[in-house]
């Protein structure tokens, strides 16, 4: 459950080791998926993240990274998902292949 604008919201949680609280979830998510979809080479629609790994517990405002597997049309994709604070408040994502 989240709050938004003064609503109370139910989103889905990822599942497995995500550290991501419920709104990075879904913006990396967003990321994620299309990356994955576009990393293939032939036309594909059908996307979703099936797991989760941390990749070691990062120390408070330190960045951190993150395994996702995507599955997509028949194929499941691994990505790193790495996870920045920023400065400025909010968190950097890029996604990379490993």
């Amino acid at each position: 459950m989240i709050l938004d604008g003064g609503k109370v919201e139910a989103l889905p949680l990822l599942p497995s080791a995500t550290i991501a609280d419920p709104n990075l979830q879904v913006d990396a998510a967003n990321i994620v998926t299309t990356a994955a979809v576009t990393l293939r080479t032939n036309e594909c629609n059908e996307v979703a993240i099936t797991d989760t790994a941390l990749n070691g517990r990062p120390r408070a405002g330190e960045p951190w990274k993150e395994r996702w597997s995507v599955y997509t049309c028949g194929d499941v994709q691994d990505v790193d998902v790495v996870f920045t604070p920023s400065a400025q408040g909010g968190t950097d994502i890029a996604v990379v292949q490993p």
